[in-house]
């Protein structure tokens, strides 16, 4: 829930501090607040607290770990989530430079609107977004251009399926994926190790050995579908994992 009212409220409702990042800098008190002017019960804030408070653990800012572009936090989406949503929404872990994958619908995330690249950049003041700046409704729609978001949902879903991923690429995506438990359980463990817990501050290491699909990872959407259209022309021979 937090992730709706994030971007209707302003930061300054809120009482969080316009330069600091609306996400990292939720505290208890910012919570309360939220709460109280949107008639929601603080309980329902609960898991977003819980995962921040762990990320600024081990990376205060989180510049290692968060999407930004600049200074600005931004997001990636999954096309096929956000035309089923009920209600146009971002959850936290789309937030997240590791989740390059989306394992509802086996397929790339995007971090840009495919008519006018533009960054999938928030909080936005929708009264002032779109084309003339007359505002726009939802927030599936490119604050840009207004194109939806979520039109090429059916090029897209189950296109990751198969062979179509080279097995490094699956590793790293897992491992990005992982770190997000990590911070919920506040620990990591190593496969076949499950006993054994390691402190939260290892992943940074992961982070700056190029372990975890941040920087440097080229994988998305329209490579995938460079590679099913290179697939299908020529035949299982001409493709290798």
């Amino acid at each position: 829930m937090w992730q709706v009212y994030a971007r209707i409220l302003p930061a300054g409702h809120l009482g969080i501090k316009r330069k600091v990042d609306m996400d990292i800098g939720l505290t208890r008190r910012h919570i309360q607040h939220a709460a109280k002017l949107t008639g929601q019960n603080p309980a329902r804030f609960w898991l977003v607290h819980h995962m921040f408070s762990a990320l600024r653990s081990i990376d205060t800012h989180g510049e290692n770990f968060l999407m930004f572009f600049g200074e600005v936090p931004c997001y990636r989406y999954c096309p096929v989530c956000l035309h089923e949503q009920s209600v146009s929404h971002f959850p936290l872990h789309w937030r997240f430079r590791g989740w390059r994958h989306c394992p509802l619908h086996n397929c790339m995330m995007d971090d840009r609107c495919k008519r006018c690249g533009l960054h999938v950049r928030l909080p936005r003041n929708l009264m002032t977004g779109g084309i003339k700046r007359e505002g726009v409704a939802y927030l599936h729609q490119c604050y840009g251009c207004e194109h939806n978001l979520s039109t090429h949902w059916k090029e897209v879903n189950g296109s990751a399926c198969g062979d179509i991923l080279k097995s490094s690429e699956r590793i790293a995506m897992d491992q990005g994926r992982a770190v997000l438990s990590a911070l919920y359980h506040g620990y990591f463990s190593y496969v076949g190790q499950s006993k054994r817990r390691y402190s939260l501050k290892g992943l940074l290491g992961f982070e700056r050995n190029g372990s975890l699909p941040h920087f440097g990872f080229l994988l998305d959407s329209n490579e995938i579908l460079r590679r099913r259209n290179t697939y299908a022309s020529d035949g299982p021979h001409g493709h290798k994992n």
